[in-house]
């Protein structure tokens, strides 16, 4: 009965949804109309504009294309627990295909011709408009459930690590409306693990739900209990509710998961790189950007650093040692040269430097101490062999042996080296740890964005280029 409700309510709710739409629809088409018409945005050169007839026909056509395309996109679906920025990205793309197919259609219908402002007019309102009030809608909506109202009963399949991060986030989460009844696991049956009750066991997990009814059911089996998906998947589809799968996918400890899929066969990916398409563009310009103009300004210190050099060490200004890069591709790296030129400088066995290094000139001495021995990488940037921030390169010997020794360690490679990162901002370079940096590299790449990067960048300016392990 308590289902029966739940759908005749959810079938309600994507009713009204629709009237709104239309009702939004019009308001757009009312809108546009009145800016091309009666205000002083666009001037109107005829002596009398046309009644609103003129805009009914068209309406007419969008209102009934909007239902037929909404449906199809699947914009009344239910979007309780999903973020709201996609359905943004539908709701343009459908607005858009829409506004095609009404625009074509009164071309040969309309007479006269609909005015191509005014069809502009209403391609710019409609989605903004679209989009104001879905938002609108679904904020409303989160607040009514996080006091308590619109609120749907599930149960946990899975007391473990998985299904203890699950009942944490919906608690957090508390905009998706989902109140945990109970937990279905073979132990603690009968007793309460944090604050929820736990049902079992999860062989009779039919009858459990069955004696105790909910709206929907979450299956967060750890990856060693797989085997008892199918069985669990049918006995728990014997009942009406929703079904929910949480893959393990958090154990795998990889990179960000991304659904993909080929024909009707679901797929996740799990090393997707976040810096593609146009992200990685426009990470890409804002280094250019920021190198150029800190290379702008530091290009005087550059040359008295490399006058420095050259009057207290023989050799090169420019040490460039062999680094990998994206995708393991070698590149030569640029570092002030700061120790004496020696055939055995930088030998394959020794990983870095170590405190009082006899080959470390006094000049390098100081480059080291307040890293501005790094300041040519500034030109590995702008060639685009390295990004401001990320994982810092290494030589590509040790890389063999460390990929060997660390878990997960090539993982690194799904995104350009940097020449700061997450791991130095929090004080792990030169002789620190390397799995404590390689877990800091990986958590860097799993949270970016653009915003991340600039505050690594800030970072870097507050807590000084100072190395502390020199």
């Amino acid at each position: 009965m308590l289902l029966e409700m739940v759908k005749e309510h959810s079938q309600f709710v994507v009713t009204l949804m629709a009237a709104c739409d239309l009702l939004v629809t019009a308001a757009a088409w009312g809108i546009s109309y009145w800016l091309r018409f009666h205000s002083d945005i666009i001037s109107f050169q005829e002596s009398q504009p046309p009644g609103l007839e003129y805009i009914q026909q068209a309406a007419v056509i969008t209102l009934l294309l909007t239902l037929l395309v909404f449906s199809q996109w699947g914009l009344y679906r239910p979007r309780r627990i999903q973020s709201m920025i996609p359905e943004f990205g539908e709701i343009i793309r459908a607005c858009s295909v829409v506004w095609l197919l009404e625009v074509g259609i009164c071309y040969f219908l309309h007479k006269p011709r609909m005015s191509a402002a005014l069809q502009g007019l209403f391609l710019g309102v409609w989605p903004v408009t679209m989009i104001v009030f879905r938002g609108s809608s679904r904020l409303a909506l989160r607040e009514f459930r996080k006091r308590g109202r619109n609120v749907r009963t599930a149960a946990i399949i899975g007391a473990g690590r998985l299904g203890q991060k699950l009942l944490q986030t919906l608690r957090r989460q508390q905009w998706t409306g989902y109140q945990i009844s109970y937990f279905v696991e073979d132990y603690r049956v009968g007793q309460e693990f944090l604050g929820v009750p736990v049902e079992g066991p999860v062989s009779r997990v039919d009858e459990i739900i069955a004696a105790n009814p909910v709206d929907a059911v979450f299956v967060a089996l750890s990856h060693s209990q797989s085997g008892r998906l199918p069985e669990v998947l049918l006995k728990s589809s014997s009942n009406m509710v929703d079904l929910y799968i949480v893959p393990d996918l958090p154990g795998c400890h990889y990179l960000r998961h991304q659904m993909q899929q080929i024909g009707r066969l679901p797929l996740i990916g799990l090393t997707d790189s976040p810096q593609g398409g146009l992200s990685g563009a426009v990470k890409r310009l804002m280094d250019i950007a920021i190198c150029a103009a800190a290379l702008a300004a530091l290009t005087p210190l550059m040359l008295l650093v490399a006058a420095s050099i050259k009057a207290t060490s023989a050799g090169p200004v420019f040490h460039r040692q062999q680094r990998a890069g994206l995708g393991g591709r070698a590149f030569m790296m640029l570092k002030f040269r700061s120790m004496v030129v020696h055939k055995d400088l930088g030998a394959q066995g020794q990983w870095g430097t170590s405190r009082g290094d006899p080959r470390v000139t006094a000049v390098g001495r100081l480059l080291r101490k307040l890293s501005m021995d790094e300041l040519p990488q500034l030109i590995n940037v702008l060639k685009g062999d390295m990004s401001l921030v990320g994982p810092r390169p290494e030589r590509p010997e040790f890389i063999q042996r460390f990929h060997h020794q660390i878990p997960r360690y090539l993982l690194r490679h799904h995104v350009k080296a940097g020449l700061t990162g997450w791991a130095q901002v929090n004080g792990y370079r030169g002789q620190t740890s390397l799995r404590k940096r390689v877990q800091y590299d990986l958590d860097y790449i799993n949270r970016w964005s653009l915003r991340f990067d600039l505050y690594i960048l800030f970072l870097t300016m507050v807590r000084g280029f100072v190395n502390t392990q020199e």
